[in-house]
């Protein structure tokens, strides 16, 4: 899931967002510690999740590269 369709879910669902938001805000003041926690456990699986796809992007490319250079060794 993309922010852009994060967003335009929050958009067109307000209600449910508010609802998210408040209840976010809820957990975190009566308990703050495991919220912080949880805040970073998903910071962290999305920058793992960041690093992977970069470097399947990278290698694809690579792999891209070569393909068209063998294909075509006069160009």
């Amino acid at each position: 899931m993309s922010l852009d369709s994060l967003i335009e879910l929050f958009e067109n669902h307000q209600f449910l967002a508010i609802a998210l938001v408040v209840g976010f805000a809820v957990l975190v003041y009566f308990k703050p510690k495991p919220m912080f926690q949880l805040v970073g456990v998903v910071l962290a699986i999305g920058a793992i999740g960041y690093v992977i796809s970069f470097l399947v992007d990278l290698t694809s490319t690579g792999v891209d590269n070569t393909n068209s250079f063998m294909s075509n060794p006069g160009k």
